[in-house]
């Protein structure tokens, strides 16, 4: 590929309302990124010049932040996703973009980079068009590998995209000729999967730790679904190099959310005070208090309703208790009739032996 091996290309896709994670997920990008160079490409749909230019400001002197502001034009596609913003259907036109490119790294904006996420790079996606990770809960709670027909059924929040191929092959006007009759359950992923899942390099779970999969799935079954050691996937689980916060619960609308940490690590004190006024005045909080209080009276339930079946339990054993002393001792009184009835059979015939 014609890119410069020594420069690293990335890009995130944002609107207004997901901005602040994005912000976020590119902080992370930036402090992770170590000596090497990198341009990481943020294209923001219908944001404010003024928090464009807060973005620019996140690069440092080996990362470049290059902003390129649109307009939503895929407003009509598809249906609403309830986490996932329209903005990403600009995904599909990621070739078209950056024509000059033939490769970038696409992130989605829940995500957080560490140490060695760039070490994605060192994957040869030349003879296909992208690299992604496969998407347990997707393939086997939804069954997507139905629907699309392919060896795997991968995420799309983190794609390694050979642009040039995509070029070659009209991806993008197949793409959105797809989501102009796509009414599944996912924003861009489904079709993604659809124009592309057959020429597509699987990579290791660690470049798309997926937080949902630990939620659904037993360390074991998560090895044997990537192919992994119970080991590797402990190592994964702690330090990925790639953490994807995946599901509706994310850090900066739940306080108690899975890997909230790794999340919060990445804030200023003016962000972190932000994140938890806007969690305090959001219906979130209202909603968990509601259903604590709803747990809470499922809680009493089923502690009387234990309790009642303890003193059924108890019932129970008394009766089986009777019962076993009544089998006892009609077990004594069978015997008894038994051997009075064998013992006068042997003395009745003993006399008549005697007789004779």
């Amino acid at each position: 590929m014609k890119n410069d091996k020594k420069h690293f290309h990335v890009v995130y896709i944002t609107d207004s309302g997901y901005l602040f994670p994005t912000t976020v997920s590119i902080k992370s990008a930036v402090k992770h990124a170590g000596n090497e160079r990198v341009t990481i490409h943020v294209i923001t749909i219908d944001v404010a010049e003024e928090e464009m230019s807060r973005l620019a400001e996140l690069g440092c002197d080996t990362v470049d932040i290059d902003i390129i502001g649109l307009s939503n034009e895929m407003e009509d596609l598809g249906l609403l996703h309830p986490y996932v913003s329209k903005a990403a259907l600009y995904k599909f036109r990621l070739g078209e973009i950056f024509s000059d490119l033939d490769r970038i790294l696409y992130l989605d904006g829940d995500i957080i980079l560490l140490p060695g996420y760039l070490s994605v790079f060192d994957h040869d996606v030349s003879d296909y068009y992208m690299g992604a990770v496969a998407d347990m809960q997707a393939e086997l709670m939804w069954d997507r590998i139905r629907y699309n027909g392919n060896d795997h059924y991968y995420n799309s929040g983190v794609l390694l995209l050979n642009l040039k191929r995509m070029r070659q092959n009209d991806c993008c006007a197949k793409l959105i000729e797809f989501k102009k009759t796509d009414r599944e359950r996912f924003m861009d992923q489904d079709a993604i999967n659809k124009i592309m899942g057959k020429e597509t390099l699987g990579l290791p779970l660690e470049f798309n730790y997926m937080i949902t999969n630990t939620a659904y799935y037993s360390k074991e079954e998560i090895a044997d679904f990537y192919q992994r050691s119970i080991d590797e996937i402990d190592a994964i689980i702690e330090k990925p190099f790639v953490c994807h916060l995946t599901g509706g619960q994310k850090p900066w609308n739940n306080l108690l959310s899975y890997k909230k940490d790794i999340w919060w690590d990445n804030l200023n004190d003016e962000e972190m005070f932000q994140t938890v006024v806007n969690y305090c005045r959001s219906d979130s909080l209202r909603e968990e208090s509601l259903a604590l209080g709803k747990t809470q009276d499922l809680v009493k339930k089923l502690s009387d309703r234990l309790e009642s079946s303890n003193r059924e339990i108890a019932s129970l054993h008394l009766q089986i208790a009777n019962l076993q002393e009544q089998i006892t001792n009609l077990t004594h009184t069978v015997n008894y009739y038994k051997n009075r009835t064998v013992f006068g059979a042997v003395k009745r015939a003993m006399e008549k032996a005697k007789g004779e």
